[in-house]
């Protein structure tokens, strides 16, 4: 398989790192979902893959230390759209099997703006480290260290000033991650987070009793899905119930999602 620059670079950087005390602490994967899968999902014990638009393959997406991923969906009165966030192990970050500095999916689809994805592409080559060539874990660690330093800022999305080993990859990405695209209209509200969080795939099924630590859903399926976690699992997660209105815009609650992981489970491990 193809090493890109972005890898190579990293994998030389692991050599003259002490790890783990000259690295951020490993972070925890968020997964976001819609009430709609959440019955199969626990039903099921584990995130199954799912067909992806870009890679073409059944795949599981993850956010890196927080549940930043947003729907494209417009406001609803259909509750099964409401999300649900799922917070897991750092532990299965090793599990995943690709990584990518940013949102590939928003890359693909130029929601980085045209001259971003020409200036990154091929973003599928140049960007991804694979966990056939490096450990995933170490990988995400290198990318905080170099490209925000610790946990915290990587969390604020506030790269460094300047990089700790600057190399034309690390560059290039260095460069995308400091550029302001808040306003750009290729989404209706300007591009979010996403430009700055960490992606992890996963081409196999995640367990939940295993691996689940936090849920955040909405209130009306608390009583049911603990249950049935119970059942998988004498370790329940904690989990964050939120009220809903009846009209209302999914992205508004993933936010309210992604705040309470921060500060109820995130923030324990990003120190």
């Amino acid at each position: 398989m193809y090493r890109s620059d972005l890898e190579t670079e990293l994998q030389g950087l692991s050599a003259g790192i002490t790890i783990p005390e000259s690295l951020p602490p490993e972070l925890p994967l968020a997964h976001l979902t819609s009430a709609r899968w959440l019955a199969s999902i626990v039903s099921a014990g584990r995130l199954i893959p799912r067909a992806c638009g870009v890679f073409h393959q059944d795949l599981l997406y993850f956010s890196y230390g927080g549940v930043f991923y947003r729907t494209s969906k417009q406001q609803t009165e259909e509750a099964s759209a409401l999300p649900v966030a799922m917070v897991f192990k750092p532990q299965i970050v090793d599990k995943c099997s690709r990584l990518f500095p940013f949102d590939s999916g928003a890359m693909k689809k130029e929601l980085f703006g045209a001259a971003w994805h020409s200036t990154m592409n091929p973003f599928e080559r140049r960007f991804v480290v694979d966990a056939s060539h490096s450990s995933l874990s170490e990988a995400a660690r290198l990318i905080v260290h170099c490209c925000y330093e610790k946990n915290e800022k990587y969390l604020m999305g506030d790269p460094t000033a300047t990089l700790v080993f600057p190399s034309p990859a690390l560059t290039a990405l260095h460069s995308f991650l400091s550029a302001d695209l808040s306003l750009l209209r290729t989404r209706p509200n300007g591009v979010d987070h996403r430009q700055r969080s960490i992606e992890l795939i996963s081409a196999a099924a995640i367990d939940l009793a295993e691996n689940l630590i936090w849920i955040g859903l909405p209130n009306v399926h608390v009583d049911r899905t603990m249950a049935d976690i119970r059942r998988l699992t004498r370790t329940v997660p904690q989990y964050y119930p939120y009220n809903f209105r009846r009209n209302f815009h999914p992205d508004e609650y993933a936010t309210e999602l992604e705040t309470a992981a921060r500060s109820e489970v995130i923030e324990r491990y990003a120190k």
